[in-house]
Formats: structure tokens, C-alpha cells, sequence
């Protein structure tokens, strides 16, 4: 199958039932490529034995859904959100892990904040907090590498 003019004749179409109400690809007057499986139960597959599989768009994202989740390559983005939780890595170079209850950045600023402020139990009651390094590299730790890494 061939189509010499983009512009005039327009491009083609193959359609399974009237319309492509079962399934149609389409290639369209300026380029575009269209797949649509409408009636098909495992919806489009593509495979390879030795290659890959590849997909890109030079200025542009790719959005992968379900009904519960969705994957999406974005310009200099990615993201992969569930139903209970997502991964997040944005264009600034922050990542964002988060479940259902708390975020990776809340549970690791919470747990610093415990070990700088923990004391132990003595015969002359508690001790004072931890000394240094611990006292400053966990703030530093904290507002630097956390703060500006994570979400």
C-alpha cells in the first residue's frame, strides 16, 4: 500500500468493521500514525525476538494508562503513578517517592529529626543530645542532600 501525497489524497486507513469500530490503524495525511483497538481484549501488542522496541518523539511525551495507574515520559520528566503510591523524577532533578501514608522525604526527615534529638537514660538522669559530627552532619544532611534531592 502507498500514498504519494500527503497533502491531497490524504493517507490511509485499514479498519476492522465498519469504521474501525473493532480496530483501525491509520496513517494519516501529514504523518501522524494512528492505532485504535476498540473490541480487542489484550489491546495492542508489539514484540520483538533480537531488537527494540522503540518509541520517541523528539518534542513531545509518552503516556502509558490503565484504569489504575500511569506511566509518562515527559521533556526532561518521568513519572509512574499507581492507585497507592508513585515515583516521581522531575525536570529539576528532584525525586519524589511516595506511599500511601508518607512521602520518602517525610520519613527520612522524620528519623533524622529522632536521632538528633534522641537521649538516653543515665544513672544522673538523660544524656544531651548527640555530639558532633552526628549534631551537625544530620541537619546538614537533612536541609542539603534531602531537601534539595527530594520531594
Amino acid at each position: 500500500m502507498e500514498c504519494t501525497d500527503n497533502f491531497l489524497t490524504g493517507g490511509i486507513e485499514m479498519n476492522l468493521g465498519i469504521a474501525g469500530l473493532g480496530a483501525s490503524i491509520a496513517l494519516k495525511p501529514m504523518g501522524d500514525i494512528e492505532l485504535t483497538s476498540t473490541l480487542g481484549v489484550t489491546g495492542i501488542t508489539a514484540s520483538t525476538l533480537l531488537g527494540n522496541i522503540k518509541l520517541s518523539s523528539l518534542i513531545g511525551t509518552a503516556q502509558m494508562s490503565s484504569i489504575l495507574s500511569t506511566l509518562k515520559l515527559g521533556m526532561g520528566d518521568a513519572s509512574m503513578q499507581g492507585l497507592l503510591g508513585e515515583v516521581t523524577v522531575g525536570s529539576s532533578g528532584k525525586v519524589k517517592v511516595k506511599g500511601l501514608v508518607a512521602s520518602l522525604k517525610e520519613i527520612l526527615d522524620e528519623l533524622i529529626d529522632i536521632i538528633t534529638e534522641h537521649t538516653h537514660p543515665t544513672g544522673t538522669g538523660p544524656s544531651g543530645p548527640p555530639m558532633p559530627p552526628a549534631a551537625v552532619k544530620l541537619p546538614l544532611l537533612k536541609s542539603l542532600k534531602i531537601g534539595m534531592s527530594l520531594e
